[in-house]
């Protein structure tokens, strides 16, 4: 486990390396360690990890980066587990208003079906 939190550090520090020379990494990567750090979070159940990932992803949308939502579940559920309420419902309320529209959309259809 301290080997994969060293491979989260080195990376999300390769990442700001590149953002320092006016460059910026791939949504990939972000993904891919903020998928991480949400790992480390849930099985330590220990804050500073999602906190980790919380900053990946406030960087990711300062960059233009979307995170698919599959990973914005598993930020949410991390930042929930380890208690950062307010990391939580600021994803959430990112999340919300696709899943909302996708709601709407779908009672829609339901009443066009019905009548």
């Amino acid at each position: 486990a301290a080997g994969g939190a060293q491979q989260v550090a080195c990376g999300t520090g390769l990442l700001r390396s590149l953002r320092a020379a006016g460059l910026a990494g791939s949504a990939e990567a972000y993904e891919s360690l903020l998928r991480a750090s949400c790992r480390a979070a849930l099985a330590r159940s220990h804050p500073s990890p999602a906190r980790a990932a919380h900053g990946l992803y406030a960087e990711m949308g300062s960059l233009g980066l979307a995170l698919p939502p599959a990973a914005a579940s598993q930020l949410l559920l991390a930042c929930a587990r380890t208690k950062q309420a307010a990391q939580a419902k600021e994803v959430f309320e990112r999340v919300a208003p696709e899943a909302g529209h996708a709601a709407e959309e779908a009672e829609e259809a339901e009443e066009e079906a019905a009548a």
